[in-house]
């Protein structure tokens, strides 16, 4: 098994609060691919973006300690630092919780090309309405899931984001971003989106 081993190796876990009013994206590393593809890691990646927008916390130590191992009590990214032997961290931990507004976060794992494989990719979609409103849950989530599938096709053409800073950033032009907020959600008073994406795994093109 090829194995390409690259420090901060890393795995974008989103989650909402059971209201759809507050939702959290962490970024969790490791020091190896080979952990980061491991589901005991993404599940500890998602618990930690539960615990953070059920508490509506965005202290990132303070979410580590909440997060806790059923069996024996401990923080699990201890409990799972201790298991593989890796230097395990959250990178980034994101909470948008701003009121009064619905959010949803939807994920891909789709994304392949040729020899690059292994990206994740987390739109999250907070829209804003006015006090007295009615929120527009399902249609936030729709929203969401159009521009993820669109940023997914922009960047299939491209290929995966291996520079750190396209990871933070938006393969779609604004424009486009706006039309389909005044498409989708033109009763919005207005929405953000937040695009992040990670990789875990490379294999270099064969050779023939």
């Amino acid at each position: 098994m090829n194995r390409n081993y690259r420090p901060d190796a890393d795995y974008v876990a989103s989650a909402t609060n059971a209201e759809g009013s507050v939702g959290a994206l962490v970024r969790l590393a490791s020091e190896t691919d080979f952990v980061a593809e491991a589901a005991e890691f993404r599940e500890l990646a998602a618990a930690l973006a539960r615990t953070s927008a059920e508490r509506r916390c965005a202290d990132i130590d303070a979410v580590v300690e909440a997060t806790r191992d059923p069996q024996s009590g401990r923080p699990q990214l201890d409990v799972l630092r201790g298991r593989c032997g890796e230097d395990l961290r959250v990178l980034k931990l994101e909470l948008y919780d701003q009121q009064p507004a619905v959010v949803s976060v939807e994920t891909s794992d789709s994304l392949r090309r040729g020899e690059i494989f292994g990206a994740r990719g987390v739109v999250l979609a907070q829209w804003f309405y006015r006090e007295g409103e009615r929120p527009q849950l399902e249609t936030c989530r729709s929203l969401a899931k159009r521009v993820l599938q669109l940023d997914v096709d922009q960047r299939r053409s491209a290929g995966p984001p291996f520079d750190p800073a396209l990871r933070e950033g938006w393969a779609l032009d604004e424009t486009l971003l706006d039309e389909l907020v005044r498409e989708h959600a033109p009763q919005a008073r207005w929405v953000r989106f937040v695009t992040r994406w990670s990789l875990h795994t490379w294999r270099a093109p064969r050779r023939t």
